[in-house]
């Protein structure tokens, strides 16, 4: 499937308004905060998103969006390759006092101003599904856990902080 690039900005309302669809890509590299957070990986995000308002009256931005990503994994410390996908249900909102009372499945995306940076939005919800401890399947790991087991135990005996009231009950 080939997708064009996505508009870095974009005005929500209006495209609330117009019932817009967009389907296509947005460079990795504007996205810094999570460009910051891996080692690579495909450069193009994809994302897929529908702008409407509801029979509620909300402005709703619905989609999903992925990316192919490398993070070191935690137990070998080499690169992994891992899959994000997030759903993005979004309701533009122009304050906090609004998105409190929003239904629980959607999410406020409070607008300040617009245009906004469609890149900026699709990262938010990138960075939400990162895993928190990255690392490769058991099979593909370079780490062994029996690089960590010990060979031998060691057996320290301690002496009994008791055995002191011990000697006393004896006297």
């Amino acid at each position: 499937m080939s997708y064009e690039q996505l508009p870095k900005k974009i005005d929500p309302i209006k495209f609330v308004t117009l019932e817009t669809s967009l389907s296509g890509t947005i460079n990795l590299e504007d996205m810094t905060r999570l460009s910051a957070c891996i080692e690579g990986g495909d450069p193009l995000v994809s994302a897929d998103l529908k702008f409407y308002r509801s029979r509620q009256g909300f402005r709703i931005i619905e989609g999903s969006c992925r990316a192919q990503v490398n993070l070191l994994c935690q137990r070998c410390l080499e690169p992994t390759a891992v899959p994000l996908e997030a759903k993005i249900a979004l309701v533009i909102v122009s304050d906090d006092e609004r998105a409190k009372k929003l239904p629980k499945q959607y999410d406020a995306l409070i607008l300040q101003e617009t245009p906004i940076s469609l890149a900026e939005m699709v990262e938010e919800e990138l960075l939400l599904c990162l895993p928190s401890v990255p690392r490769h399947s058991d099979e593909q790991c370079n780490a062994s856990m029996s690089d960590y087991e010990d060979s031998e135990a060691v057996e320290v005996t301690k002496p009994n902080p008791f055995d002191v009231l011990s000697t006393l009950k004896k006297e």
